[in-house]
């Protein structure tokens, strides 16, 4: 990622081989991996006055990126699942108008599970046995 700039880059460990995956105005953070190394999940930061912080997925290869959630509520800090089946993250903001939660989306089927017990949450991981 390119700190100056907030574009996310994919190249080979020495550098070589550079493909940028995003451009501006979208500015990235928190970018992670997949398991298999396929796809990356990210958020893009919004610089417009009450635009929200949105997750995206795109695949290292390179291509459209793709929203996480279609809706207008800011999300945060995505982590995959082990198995790379699922992306947890925060929904809303644990101050803001909304307050937070955590949800996990099923990538296989699109279904959006919010955590019990998780209002005011933010900033999820995954724990040891996927629970």
């Amino acid at each position: 990622m390119d700190a100056g700039e907030g574009t996310l880059w994919m190249s080979r460990a020495d550098g070589s081989e550079k493909v940028q995956l995003t451009y501006p105005p979208d500015r990235v953070a928190l970018p992670r991996w997949s398991p298999d190394g396929k796809q990356i999940v990210y958020l893009s930061l919004s610089q417009q006055l009450g635009k929200p912080w949105k997750a995206f997925l795109i695949s290292t290869q390179g291509g459209t990126p793709e929203e996480l959630l279609p809706d207008d509520t800011t999300e945060g800090d995505p982590t995959w699942s082990a198995d790379g089946t699922g992306i947890a993250f925060s929904h809303g903001l644990p101050h803001g108008q909304r307050e937070s939660d955590i949800k996990i989306v099923d990538l296989k089927t699109d279904h959006v599970t919010t955590i019990p017990g998780s209002n005011g949450k933010w900033s999820p991981r995954w724990s040891p046995d996927g629970r």
